[in-house]
């Protein structure tokens, strides 16, 4: 019984924590950058979709400080780091982050 308690936990804890930071706001299933991008003066966004078909926008603080996406994480500020993983929407590439807090986020290249 404790076997199937601790596997029925991590398997809890791994749908938790995958959530990450592109999760769309409305329903909770993963999004992916479409590749859009918007701005409204100094403020600018990526837009995400999700599987469900909502868009949403994230923040996007690309400015060239320290303080941007590469390297803290948009949702908690958390130091991020690059996972190695890429990916590309039509010709839109994008880098793939991920906090010590296991927010992952795109980042466009």
């Amino acid at each position: 019984m404790k076997k199937i308690a601790l596997i029925l936990g991590l398997i809890l804890a791994l749908f938790t924590f995958s959530a990450g930071a592109s999760a769309c706001p409305y329903c909770g299933a993963p999004g992916y950058f479409t590749g859009e991008r918007g701005n409204n003066y100094s403020n600018s966004w990526d837009v995400y979709q999700c599987s469900n078909g909502h868009r949403y926008d994230v923040p996007n603080t690309l400015s060239g400080s320290t303080s941007g996406p590469r390297n803290n994480c948009p949702y908690c500020g958390a130091p991020a780091y690059f996972t190695g993983e890429r990916g590309n929407n039509y010709g839109n590439w994008w880098d793939v982050y991920q906090c010590s807090n296991g927010h992952r986020y795109n980042v466009p290249d």
